[in-house]
């Protein structure tokens, strides 16, 4: 990925390297004891707290498990992604660290942090090998696999794009092997290349995301929709929200597309996202005359959003972990707004190449060209949405029409 490098680059390709240096000190990794146990582990490590990155690692984990299948597979993960992996039946132990890992505080202290997270690891539990499935730069990843102690500990090469190159300097050392991967590829997929595995005929279907919810929670959803009389006929979910302003279409065009479904299609809307959207979503059912009641923003786990979400016929939202999860429920027209210009980097983090719904019936809609000359490789305004204001109502609205299922 092409872009421009900045101090914090600078300062972290420092660190990285300061501190990569100090863990080839003698006595700095878990050594583990005469395996005990009946079964040898593998461990895989996903430190980002996304939803989304969390749901599209999913079928990687499902590889492992094929891969090994006499071994136990441990995941590390961060505790705000516990909902979606806590149903994973691929992974036999879930190892949770709490702390913020994009803090600078936690990034100076990341060899004290990661040495204490396998503190807890009973000392004959032996890793024969541990993954890091993040292609974008990894803070904490290859730290991680290195204080496991496994035998093998496979990653992605910091040669794969500049920001890596940059960020995670000096960290392939703490590899026992690194795959190099430059190719555009969707994050569904892409970290199946680290288990030596043809993914060629991936590319052209896209794995399925397993992420299930219990009756309980499918149950729940339907008596409330019942209690509030909304008809799931004809239901449309709309989510405004996403992380960073640049992926936010502003809202009152989703009240203009909230405004075309109930007059012009007579259909049900509803609006889903995070307790901080409630507001937001709240504004949009006012402005689009759409029932208080029908927001549902911070009122639902997420497994429940989950089966809310299958109920649905047709769901509008931006890059975000809605989008990901309505594919995991097997939404029937998913529609997502990016904010990532047509003429970008295809690897760009913001790329529907590598971050669009994991689903065969979502259609991505993009600007034509970038707002500015600096936003060329993908959009760089984060204080309010810029280059996804080349996404009109109008473009929304025809493929809205030319893609409902029902």
């Amino acid at each position: 990925m092409i872009g421009v490098i900045t101090a914090v680059d600078i300062g972290l390709a420092a660190l990285n390297f300061g501190q990569s240096l100090l863990c080839r000190l003698p006595g700095s990794k878990r050594t583990p004891t005469a395996d005990v146990r009946s079964r040898p582990a593998v461990l895989v490590v996903r430190c980002d707290a996304k939803i989304g990155d969390s749901l599209l690692c999913l079928p990687f984990i499902r590889y492992v498990r094929q891969s090994y299948p006499e071994h136990e597979i441990h995941l590390l993960h961060h505790a705000s992604a516990r909902a979606i992996f806590e149903q994973c039946s691929d992974i036999d132990r879930r190892i949770e660290i709490t702390w913020n890992p994009s803090s600078p505080l936690s990034i100076w202290h990341r060899r004290k942090l990661c040495a204490a997270t396998f503190e807890a690891i009973e000392p004959g539990v032996s890793y024969d090998a541990a993954f890091a499935p993040r292609w974008d730069y990894d803070l904490f990843g290859p730290f991680m696999l290195w204080y496991s102690g496994a035998k093998q500990r496979i990653g992605f090469s910091s040669k794969n794009n500049l920001r890596r190159r940059l960020r995670n300097f000096g960290s392939d050392s703490l590899f026992t092997r690194t795959v190099t991967d430059v190719s555009v590829r969707h994050e569904s997929i892409r970290a199946i290349r680290l288990l030596d595995r043809d993914i060629a005929g991936l590319s052209k279907s896209l794995p399925s995301i397993n992420y299930r919810w219990s009756a309980g929670d499918f149950q729940c959803v339907c008596e409330r929709l019942a209690a509030l009389r909304i008809d799931t006929r004809r239901l449309v979910a709309l989510a405004p929200g996403a992380a960073g302003a640049r992926r936010q279409w502003p809202l009152d065009r989703f009240a203009e597309l909230g405004r075309r479904y109930t007059q012009a299609l007579g259909a049900e809307v509803i609006l889903l996202g995070a307790p901080s959207e409630a507001q937001a979503c709240e504004r949009i059912c006012a402005e689009a005359g759409v029932r208080l009641q029908n927001n549902f923003a911070g009122r639902l786990t997420l497994a429940q959003n989950a089966a809310l979400l299958s109920l649905v016929e047709q769901f509008v939202g931006n890059d975000s972990g809605l989008s990901h999860l309505a594919a995991a429920a097997g939404c029937p027209s998913i529609v997502q707004i990016s904010c990532h210009p047509l003429t970008g980097d295809d690897n760009h983090a913001n790329s529907p190449l590598r971050f669009g719904p994991s689903s065969q019936y979502a259609t991505v809609l993009q600007p034509s060209v970038p707002a500015a000359p600096e936003c060329k490789h993908g959009c760089t305004h984060d204080d309010a949405p810029h280059c996804i204001l080349g996404v009109t109502v109008d473009q929304v609205w025809d493929v809205v029409v030319g893609t409902r299922r029902n």
